[in-house]
């Protein structure tokens, strides 16, 4: 096995941790604290893929550096209002407002879907105008929220029209993309039958060196939720029986919206344990797969006082954007060698670690694995290194892998600090 000191690989400027203990010296053994590093024999990256971001508190539409963002929306029956004597009439009205009705039906005049800016990922590389065009699709079946995913290209019946419009780098920025209603007048009884469940897919048409964030209906509040402004002829009932109509716009907020992300992005030296980088997404999931082999260095006799992973983010690498920052470690289940993708993750480390690019290098503690595995070394599957909340948005951050050609100052070590007893 190849070992390396800490001396050697940092210049000398190694010490113990004050958690690690110290030598030990009694009438029987004598204890000997011994620091090194041991090499990662095995890393790849796992693809996850699309993962359900209705909890989101952002929606995020566009397209850059081979990810492409859509926005999904459903909207319930907008006839069922709970009060439908808060309609403002703006055109012809037959109804006394005085009195409570229940709406019977409607015939749609227009429909505007609106949505509100929050800012772009990776705001620098945008320039102030950048023209995009967006394709909007009628989701003609109903879907299961949970499991929705970009690849669902089946719930997209038809195109409703090709709309132009123009992404400004501003905080706060409303664009409106008007739906055409003489499609919505012409619904199957396929269609129709579906009143309850009207759904959208918003998809980037044109080429854009963006994605931008929009509220969602969590975190826009009041006035910055998307919203469905339909314009209608609305026919009432009042409580006595009597009919009426009025022509008003309703705004409706969704009911479900979610991001759905296809990253194009092709790993380089995919299917090798020594690749040149590993890489972890948000959004659009990757992980990393890190094992090193310490069971022939630490004995039984021995124990193990300190364990870490020790990683370095590529902070100049362009595959990167929206550097997320904080991750978290957990147990590999079973092998993954052959098949990276197939990676179970077991048990937590319950701990979150901080990366920015200032300071790219990180320390995760694994010393209860450790221990685990020295007891018990055929359960060292390695362990996974994700994103702490894997659906909050939507990036891609890159690390040094293992390849022979990476630096020893770069590529990722097992620290392992450890008591050896002797007899003296």
């Amino acid at each position: 096995m190849f070992l390396i000191g800490l001396a050697t690989l940092f210049g000398g400027c190694a010490q113990y941790d004050s958690n690690t203990g110290s030598d030990l010296t009694g009438a029987d053994f004598r204890g000997t604290l011994v620091d090194t590093l041991i090499p990662i024999d095995s890393a790849a990256t796992m693809l996850v893929g699309d993962i359900n971001k209705s909890a989101s508190a952002y929606l995020i539409l566009g397209r850059q550096e081979g990810m492409i963002s859509d926005i999904a929306f459903r909207f319930s029956n907008f006839t069922r209002l709970d009060n439908p004597e808060l309609l403002i009439a703006d055109g012809d009205s037959t109804a006394n407002f005085d009195t409570s009705y229940s709406i019977d039906s409607a015939t749609w005049h227009s429909a505007t879907l609106k949505l509100f800016g929050n800012a772009f990922i990776d705001t620098s590389d945008i320039s102030p105008y950048t023209p995009w065009t967006a394709d909007i699709f009628r989701i003609a079946k109903d879907f299961d929220p949970v499991t929705i995913s970009y690849s669902d290209t089946t719930t997209m019946s038809f195109m409703l029209n090709d709309t132009f419009a123009t992404a400004v780098d501003t905080a706060e920025l409303e664009i409106n993309i008007p739906l055409d209603s003489l499609v919505f007048l012409q619904m199957d009884t396929t269609l129709a039958s579906m009143w309850d469940t009207l759904a959208f897919r918003v998809r980037p048409s044109a080429d854009a060196n963006f994605l931008q964030r929009y509220y969602s209906r969590l975190g826009g509040g009041e006035s910055r939720v998307p919203v469905l402004a339909v314009n209608a002829t609305f026919y009432l009932t009042d409580t006595t029986g009597v009919q009426s109509s009025v022509t008003s716009t309703v705004n409706i907020a969704p009911t479900f919206n979610s991001t759905l992300a296809n990253d194009s992005f092709t790993i380089p030296q995919a299917g090798s344990l020594t690749p040149e980088r590993l890489y972890v997404s948000q959004g659009y999931a990757r992980r990393m797969l890190y094992r090193g082999d310490f069971a022939s260095l630490v004995d039984s006799m021995n124990t193990i006082n300190l364990a870490e992973l020790w990683i370095v983010g590529d902070s100049s690498n362009t595959a990167q954007f929206s550097r997320t920052s904080l991750f978290e470690v957990y147990q590999l289940k079973d092998e993954w060698y052959d098949d990276p993708d197939s990676a179970r993750f077991g048990t937590s480390s319950a701990r979150v670690y901080t990366v920015r690019d200032s300071i790219p290098k990180i320390r995760l503690d694994i010393t209860p694995l450790a221990r685990f595995w020295h007891s018990y070394p055929d359960s060292n599957f390695g362990i996974g290194v994700r994103e702490f909340v894997e659906t909050a948005s939507l990036s891609r951050r890159t690390f040094y892998g293992n390849a022979s050609n990476v630096p020893d100052t770069l590529r990722p070590w097992l620290r392992i600090v450890y008591t050896e007893y002797k007899i003296p």
